[in-house]
């Protein structure tokens, strides 16, 4: 990319930088590894939120037998990027390539102290983190990395008489069938229990769905008031009652089907302890159990609606997978590429589930087989671009074999920024319009869109900064692969109204390709979306 100006990339904040309607450890041995650093996004669920909407860096992403936390002052991130404590003491970090920092401090608080700055070659060996805090290793380039893990310590036993939270449950989607709100009392699981806050269209102020793999084993017990515990698929409208548990009593949670999630509820405050069993071992590579995906309309028109959801197989990073079909785009990668999927055997060990294939672009894609446990599907005849997918509208478990490509050549990693449009011409009073764009050097783009009237549009940060997204002709040839959220690339003629437009999803490469009189681009995103980026050296205007 050239100048470092052009890099977007926001380092994740450290500051050194009637409820029951809608609800109805062994040890490990050290571990080791290596690998590049990840793009993370912290994401506001929740509150206080107070480094706005979104954040983005790159940062180790831990395994997750160690059980690392992706929530912090009411973000949710893309992923465990946070190690605890009682693991993080004691563990030598390595770059092997980059820069990156190393930051301590508690979940809860505002900012994290720095206990390293590392460049290549460089080794730092924690200690001293307090209990309760965690670490992360960030750096707004990409980096590589090892690391040893020591085995963790013994965890305390979970303490009683917990206070229940005052849990909402807000509608932020759809199809939120008890209206814009709700609220109760319940049990918050703990953050090692890997809880959800998302149902049917709504975000709750807690975790307060426990997966099944978490539930299973585990004992409640309560000290006053009353708790019932409810169980069920995410996406079921009802839930059964699997326990009603009265002051003094307890219960071993057991039964729940994969996919599955348990929930501790009430009408009125009650007390209560909890003891988790120890997370189960990573299951075996090419098996697991499907994953409850969303997708959600990301350009007009949306003929399933804003979202459509269900149980899907998601795809290891390995496979290169993408995220889209028509205009939706997944919240997680469930296309598996033509090239990986021919040759792949894909059983169904319990459940039942359908096999799909079809271009990206089609709004239909063909159903090639229906599986029931114990059956299996060998793929062949995916034409060259076309996807898999393995859908069911419950849970189910499976196993895959692929052969996996080799890892591609990844370009720069660049960051959405938030944008205001402002009409700021004498005279208009149209609204401003609101999103994201990737930004680049005052030099080699424009701030504005060069069109007149009601359509002139200069491009600002929230803070009210210029923001220069407008790319020159330079951009032809630029290489753009989506890596996260939803990207739409602009190819048109500065300052006219007629252009051309492609959407793209996490694993989707389009290439700038400008047609005369085109000369120039403009690159949209959902805020905090990012894209890799080859062949694309910003030019000065003319």
């Amino acid at each position: 990319m050239g100048s470092s100006q052009a890099k977007q990339h926001i380092l994740l904040p450290t500051v050194a930088a009637g409820l029951l309607l809608f609800f109805a450890s062994a040890g490990h041995a050290q571990t080791s590894g290596a690998g590049a650093s990840q793009l993370v996004t912290l994401t506001c669920t929740g509150s206080p939120c107070p480094f706005g909407q979104t954040a983005g860096a790159e940062a180790i992403v831990w395994p997750s037998h160690v059980e690392p936390l992706a929530t912090r002052l009411g973000y949710t991130a893309s992923a465990g990027l946070f190690l605890p404590a009682n693991i993080a003491n004691g563990a030598v970090l390595t770059i092997t390539s980059g820069v990156a920092s190393v930051f301590a401090g508690l979940p809860s608080s505002a900012s994290h102290r720095t206990l390293a700055s590392l460049s290549a070659g460089d080794t730092f060996v924690v200690s001293g983190l307090a209990p309760g805090e965690v670490l992360s290793v960030q750096s707004l380039i990409v980096f590589t990395y090892e690391f040893e893990l020591p085995a963790p310590e013994v965890p305390e036993a979970p303490i009683p008489a917990a206070q229940s939270q005052w849990v909402t449950a807000t509608c932020t989607g759809n199809p939120c069938p008890w209206g814009p709100s709700l609220s109760g009392y319940a049990i918050a699981w703990p953050d090692n229990g890997q809880p959800t806050n998302t149902r049917l269209g709504y975000t709750f102020s807690h975790g307060v769905y426990l997966p099944a793999d978490r539930a299973n084993g585990a004992t409640v017990w309560v000290e006053s008031g009353t708790v019932t515990l409810f169980a069920a698929l995410p996406n079921a409208t009802t839930h059964r009652t699997v326990a009603t548990i009265p002051a003094g009593g307890s219960f071993e949670v057991s039964g729940l089907a994969p996919g599955e999630v348990l929930s501790a509820q009430s009408l009125a405050p009650f007390t209560y302890g909890v003891a988790l069993p120890p997370p189960p071992p990573p299951p075996p590579a090419g098996s697991g159990a499907s994953e409850y995906v969303t997708l959600t309309c990301a350009l007009s028109p949306c003929p399933w609606g804003p979202s459509v959801a269900g149980h899907l197989i998601v795809w290891p990073k390995e496979a290169q997978p993408l995220s889209r079909q028509h205009n939706y785009i997944a919240s997680k990668s469930v296309y598996l590429p033509a090239s990986v999927a021919n040759g792949a055997t894909i059983t169904i060990d319990s459940g039942t589930a359908t096999l799909y294939a079809g271009y990206p672009s089609s709004l239909s894609h063909r159903s090639l087989a229906t599986l029931t446990a114990g059956h299996s599907y060998v793929v062949s005849g995916l034409a060259d671009g076309e996807v898999l997918s393995v859908l069911s509208p419950s849970a189910f478990v499976y196993r895959t074999d692929l052969s996996l490509p080799p890892e591609p050549e990844t370009g720069e990693l660049m960051t959405a920024v938030p944008a205001r449009w402002v009409c700021d011409t004498p005279g208009c009073n149209s609204p401003d319009w609101v999103g994201a764009a990737f930004t680049w050097p005052s030099w080699a783009a424009y701030p504005n869109n060069g069109r007149s009237g009601d359509q002139s549009r200069t491009v600002y940060s929230p803070s009210g900064g210029l923001l220069y997204p407008y790319m020159g002709s330079w951009a032809d040839g630029c290489e753009i692969t989506g890596e996260s959220g939803a990207i739409l690339i602009i190819e048109w003629q500065r300052g006219t109204d007629a252009w051309r437009q492609t959407l793209l999803g996490p694993g989707d490469t389009h290439v700038i390709s400008l047609s005369w009189p085109e000369d120039g681009a403009l690159i949209e995103a959902w805020p905090g979306s990012s894209i890799s980026v080859k062949n694309c050296e910003p030019q000065p205007l003319p």
